[in-house]
């Protein structure tokens, strides 16, 4: 006899048997198979195209299931609340119970409007999107088992899709019996067969064999959802729920992606410890939807708006944002304006075969240690709705752009780094040139293409990195040393040097003015701490995610012209053959998405001249700096696109073209070194620069030492090994 105290084992768990009283009277209330089937069929809304008359929405939704061979109906759940709230509140609090019955009234519907097409499909899936309530992540906890919840996240992992057998039908070998289970996560044939005459009860051995095409397979993917960075609290680490997806909402979110997800968190006792308090949890997902907004993400209301677009009416709105921004920093106006239009960026441009010219602008800060580097990099990242802040020191190709990990259950997945979690927003870079030289090489792509691609262990992908790279280096010697070119002062290849739209050095020079500035600055920060800025941080993270997200400035005609002239003028000093190249194409781009940045900041839907001229003058500052020649003074590009200056590139072109002479005059016979520099000493090559040259080529295996005291050219080496296996053959 069963006593009112009894239990009974139920999907989420053991529960009293007063509690299966009360569901039982619930569900006695509401038939949830026919309330939902009464929704699906009566509920209307306005025609759009005739208000006065109303359609039957649903209906028609299931009439272009059958139109587009969909396996799912997506229903709001919005629609669901307005028509009949208390059959909603039973669908939130009891989907796990009344999941099937869902189904099973759209499917009747279905069957009504498409009894072929239903007949074929067995199942139309009902999937609810946009819960009146999201819930946080950190709260899917055991108070939610068995309810469907709306969560909000970034995707981190994603498995390969794989089929899942949803229903496995086993044949019994003795017999020929059939057995169908749908029940329980993990596949186990019976453990008898259900057939009374089966000989197996008598012999006491029961074997059955797996009916592959009798049975039910769906795909089958899973992915780890991460808590988004801004709502991690602080000093927390992100939490992250692992997802399962099946049939069609599979491969829809790829690592780097932001999503809503609709689900039901389950649970099971552990398979290694069937008698563990702990249950495993998993998340089920119902419905999943990508949601690409970036900047798009901050909430602004039309009280936001209006101060918004005071602010932006005023006509020192530059000069407040400049001052908002890490106004615990001294000075470094140019600076903070190139971070600020880095955060406004410029949309991209697409061209007619598809191609796509990056919007986003690229800053690299080289400074002495001390100049706030760290803290202007850690502010943009603070401030940016998608803004990843990692350090070199300790990032590796994969945790910056992509990897392929092995899970728990030995299932490879495809893990997003920091580069496509920032997608859409600003990827910060702290020390970017401590990293190693060959995880250094993975950024180069993501940060021009603004996708990374992989392939390892069966996983081929390409995942978008759209973001703004803001990135700061130390000097090589720790002080940045003028007489050096910035490929000499900092550890970074040129191939990465040439990506960035703007690089400027910050230096530590004493200067009694200045310092006495700069310490009555830092001493009234640490006075008065709570000092209010221009624009407080939360209405200019509205107001540049406004501006990002309304605005899209086109180039006026005259800051056309006006970014052309600079272009020719600064073209005209490498007419001659023998002058350096002062600006290339690259920065004429850079030039156009600075120019609609500025016009962005201001929220002006046209870049005029003046805009142009302000990023004229921002591009002549980083020039000036590093697009210079130290030993002749001349504007010279090519310590940023190639590594060494026009100067630097004729003497090695003097080095290699003497060494040549030489072994023409040897007849490919090995140089004497210390002739060889007597040689050049004569040509005016001074001893260092030989060095400096000698052990360049030796490293890039240009030339090289056949016997201690020799040199030889690698090309002229094989030259002459040509012609003499040559007189040999003839021989």
């Amino acid at each position: 006899m069963v006593g009112r105290n009894s239990w009974f084992w139920f999907s989420r768990g053991f529960l009293p048997l007063k509690e299966v009283a009360k569901s039982a009277e619930k569900q006695q209330q509401i038939d949830v198979e026919e309330a939902f089937g009464n929704f699906l069929r009566e509920f209307s809304e306005p025609d759009p195209k005739d208000p006065q008359k109303n359609v039957e929405k649903y209906r028609d939704l299931v009439r272009g299931v059958v139109a587009n061979k969909s396996k799912s109906l997506v229903v709001e759940f919005k629609d669901l609340v307005a028509f009949d709230r208390s059959l909603a509140s039973v669908i939130t609090s009891e989907y796990d119970a009344h999941g099937e019955e869902i189904d099973a009234a759209a499917t009747n519907l279905l069957a009504v409007e498409s009894p072929d097409y239903a007949s074929a499909l067995r199942t139309l899936k009902v999937r609810f999107r946009d819960l009146p309530e999201k819930t946080p992540m950190r709260r899917l906890r055991s108070d939610v088992l068995g309810k469907l919840v709306e969560f909000k996240g970034v995707v981190v992992r994603a498995s390969r899709v794989s089929p899942y057998v949803q229903k496995a039908v086993y044949q019994c070998m003795s017999c020929g019996t059939t057995v169908e289970i749908t029940e329980g996560r993990r596949m186990r044939p019976p453990a008898v067969c259900p057939n009374p005459s089966c000989p197996s009860h008598q012999t006491g051995i029961t074997r059955f064999r797996f009916l592959l095409k009798e049975s039910v397979l769906v795909d089958r993917q899973r992915i780890r959802v991460q808590e988004e960075q801004e709502e991690v609290p602080p000093g927390q680490l992100p939490t992250y729920v692992d997802v399962e997806l099946f049939d069609d909402v599979v491969d829809v979110a790829r690592p780097g992606d932001r999503v809503d997800i609709v689900g039901v968190l389950e649970g099971e006792p552990s398979p290694t410890d069937p008698q563990d308090r702990i249950l495993d949890t998993y998340f089920v997902a119902n419905y999943i939807e990508v949601v690409d907004k970036g900047f798009e993400e901050v909430q602004i209301t039309d009280e936001d708006v209006k101060r918004i677009k005071e602010l932006a009416a005023l006509p020192d709105v530059k000069e407040r944002i400049l001052s908002s921004i890490a106004p615990q920093i001294y000075g470094l106006g140019y600076v903070k304006e190139a971070i600020a239009l880095s955060m406004f960026g410029s949309q991209p441009v697409y061209a007619p075969d598809g191609t796509r010219i990056r919007g986003d602008i690229h800053i690299l800060l080289i400074g002495d240690p001390g100049v706030g580097k760290s803290q202007l990099l850690q502010f943009a990242a603070k401030l940016a709705p998608r803004g990843i802040y990692t350090s070199g020191k300790g990032s590796s190709a994969a945790g910056l752009t992509a990897a392929v990990v092995k899970d728990q259950k030995g299932e490879f997945m495809l893990e997003a780094g920091a580069m496509v979690l920032a997608d859409g927003g600003i990827a910060c870079l702290d020390e970017v040139d401590k990293m190693d030289e060959n995880d250094r090489v993975a950024i180069h792509q993501a940060m021009e293409q603004q996708v990374t691609s992989i392939a390892k262990a069966g996983i081929v992908a390409s995942l978008n990195t759209r973001a703004s790279v803001i990135a700061a280096a130390n000097p090589k010697l720790g002080r940045y040393m003028d007489d050096r070119t910035v490929g000499d002062n900092v550890n970074l290849p040129v191939t990465i040097l040439s990506r960035f739209d703007l690089i400027y050095i910050i230096k530590d020079k004493p200067d009694s003015l200045t310092d006495k500035m700069l310490s009555d600055h830092i001493l009234k920060v640490h006075m008065v701490p709570e000092q209010k800025p221009a624009i407080p941080p939360q209405l200019l993270r509205k107001y540049i995610s406004y501006a990002r997200r309304y605005v899209a400035p086109t180039l006026s005609e005259e800051a056309a012209n006006a970014l052309q002239e600079f272009f020719l003028k600064m073209r005209e000093r490498s007419v001659s053959s023998d002058s350096p190249v002062a600006i290339t194409p690259r920065q004429l781009e850079g030039l156009i998405r600075l120019t609609k940045a500025e016009a962005r900041l201001r929220l002006r839907d046209t870049a005029t001249v003046e805009d142009a001229q302000e990023a004229i003058n921002l591009t002549k500052m980083y020039l000036s700096q590093v697009g210079i020649d130290p030993e002749t003074g001349m504007p010279d590009i090519g310590p940023v696109t190639t590594g060494m200056t026009h100067t630097q590139q004729n003497r090695a072109s003097l080095f290699l073209k003497t060494l040549e002479e030489m072994l023409d005059e040897s007849k490919g016979e090995d140089v004497e070194l210390e002739k060889f520099k007597e040689e050049l000493a004569e040509k005016g090559m001074g001893e260092a620069e030989f060095e400096r040259l000698y052990r360049s080529f030796l490293r890039d295996g240009e030339i090289f030492e056949p016997s201690p005291g020799k040199v030889n050219y690698v090309g002229r080496r094989k030259k002459y090994e040509r012609r003499s296996l040559g007189r040999e053959v003839q021989a």
